[in-house]
């Protein structure tokens, strides 16, 4: 009886789907998905008139009482042209706003969320980029303030999602990676209405052709009774992903027990002999030492060793804020004139840049704003000087007097020394005791916004970074060689410009190393 109840509400309700469709004169390009949203506040909204011109569709819709108005524009276009399109209506908005007022809510690169201010009466408007066209949703009168249009912006966005990917899956591959984000999130509506089943082969399709979407690995993972699936999707996040976070849940799954610090052998005094010992300073991802080691060894034919300290690092309060230099150099721009900041504080920061993007436009004011929001979200910078000499000190107790024992501690924190911007690690020599700190904060791709992660390119990174932080402790000079990784490198891409190959010159000193006896001091080396 509850079986057949059930059913008939089913059918009832698609029942009702389709004679609201009818009832309403929809867009012709828009699929019948969309009817829900032309009920508002109790009411349907009817076709008031409909235009076709120059390749632009635009239909105005109005309740009975002529207080709510929806005008839907469709542009036709390809992807290169739909990208300028989509420009160009932002900045439109944006010039829009500035003579009348208003302010964006949200930008993404294929969606934007905006209120116009015209005479008196606030028009909402969200405009969605399509595969094949660009859509723009603008309610107005004197009723939208009063119910919540605001809402509508989501709910649209879930059937744009729907209606993105029926578009890229016919167009083929690259356009469903093209919009692989907004798929994905069409398929985690999936899961939340419950509909696990098509939700499992839009994931499947979306890793056919994203497979370093690994929160959509995870997804599947967590939403599939297949047992092989579970494991397979599992081994791809811990042989792939950087994020710490998504390796462990997807270790779970495979019955496996994430790598603790109280997992590594605690530093023995004394050591001796042409070798490094990699020490983890926390925050730090534990699961990357050995592949980092054993990369490393590879480049040097330098033996590493993974040791703790007794002793935790204990992290003060970062001594720069999140992205401190970016919005020094954004307020001395806007105001024109040189700004001292000496003694500056966060509050400070954010009420200058406020001040200043005051006086801009609408859509500086909103960058501004969505740059502030990222400083309350994301940490600061430490000032690694003062964790080096600490490290130093900690390191007296333990190091024997043979310098051809180098330490080096890593950490997952955002450094910096004196000015610089950030750096990848500091080396120090204090009291004739010499060590590095190295950071590979700047080296995952969430921090250098890079469309995907890859575990392999961060071990590499962190290994070639590994080369000069150790080999500073021999005081071998510099390579002049830019793809030997003791070569100086200013930011990522130099990084990534290295090898894992050293050059001619610093193989033959290390060699030379080598035939030193144990104990005996490290000279100063010519290239």
């Amino acid at each position: 009886m509850k079986k057949s109840l059930a059913i008939s509400v089913f059918v009832a309700s698609i029942a009702f789907s389709h004679t609201l469709a009818s009832c309403i004169e929809m867009p012709s390009f828009l699929p019948d998905y969309y009817t829900t949203v032309f009920r508002m506040d109790g009411q349907t909204l009817t076709l008031a008139r409909r235009s076709s011109k120059d390749g632009v569709e635009q239909y105005l819709y109005s309740t009975k009482d002529n207080t709510l108005f929806l005008t839907i524009e469709n542009i036709k276009t390809d992807r290169p042209k739909g990208k300028a399109i989509f420009e160009n209506i932002t900045r439109f908005m944006s010039n829009e706003m500035d003579v009348n007022g208003g302010e964006f809510i949200k930008i993404t690169q294929n969606e934007i969320h905006a209120k116009i201010h015209n005479n008196g009466i606030i028009r909402t408007v969200f405009v969605y980029a399509f595969p094949s066209a660009v859509q723009i949703w603008t309610f107005s009168g004197v009723r939208s303030e009063s119910i919540n249009v605001d809402d509508k912006f989501q709910i649209i966005r879930s059937l744009a999602n729907r209606q993105r990917y029926v578009e890229a899956l016919a167009e083929g591959n690259v356009s469903m990676g093209l919009w692989g984000p907004e798929i994905h999130d069409y398929a985690r509506n999936l899961i939340k209405d419950g509909k696990k089943e098509e939700a499992l082969s839009v994931l499947e399709k979306i890793l056919a052709t994203s497979p370093y979407n690994f929160s959509a690995h995870l997804d599947l993972i967590e939403n599939t009774a297949d047992t092989k699936a579970v494991a397979n999707n599992a081994r791809i996040i811990i042989r792939n992903a950087e994020d710490s976070k998504l390796t462990e849940t997807a270790m779970k799954y495979l019955g496996e027990k994430p790598i603790t610090i109280d997992s590594i052998p605690i530093l023995d005094k004394g050591e001796t002999g042409l070798q490094v010992i990699l020490i983890p300073l926390e925050p730090c991802d534990f699961s990357l030492l050995d592949n980092i080691a054993k990369k490393y060894q590879k480049i040097t034919d330098i033996p590493v060793k993974i040791r703790r300290l007794k002793e935790s690092l204990k992290l003060g309060a970062p001594e720069r804020m999140p992205y401190q230099r970016l919005i020094q150099e954004t307020i001395i721009k806007m105001k024109g004139e040189n700004v001292k900041f000496t003694n500056w504080k966060k509050e400070n920061y954010i009420e200058e840049l406020k001040n200043a993007a005051g006086q801009k436009d609408a859509l500086t004011r909103y960058y501004v704003k969505e740059l502030i929001q990222k400083v309350d979200k994301e940490q600061g910078q430490y000032y690694v000087d003062t964790y080096l000499n600490w490290f130093l000190t900690k390191l007296e107790q333990y190091r024997s007097n043979d310098y051809k024992t180098m330490y080096v501690g890593i950490t997952a924190i955002n450094i910096y020394s004196g000015d610089n911007n950030y750096i990848f690690s500091l080396h120090m020599n204090n009291n004739e005791t010499q060590a590095s700190i190295l950071s590979y904060f700047m080296m995952q791709a969430k921090n250098l916004s890079e469309e995907h992660e890859s575990r392999n390119r961060l071990i590499e990174r962190i290994a070639k970074e590994l080369v000069p932080a150790s080999l500073k402790s021999l005081k071998l000079p510099r390579s002049t060689d830019p793809t030997c990784p003791y070569s100086y490198s200013n930011g990522v891409s130099r990084l990534d410009e290295k090898t894992l190959q050293l050059s001619d010159s610093v193989k033959s000193a290390i060699d030379n190393i080598k035939l030193q006896p144990r104990g005996a001091a490290v000279k100063q080396q010519t290239p």
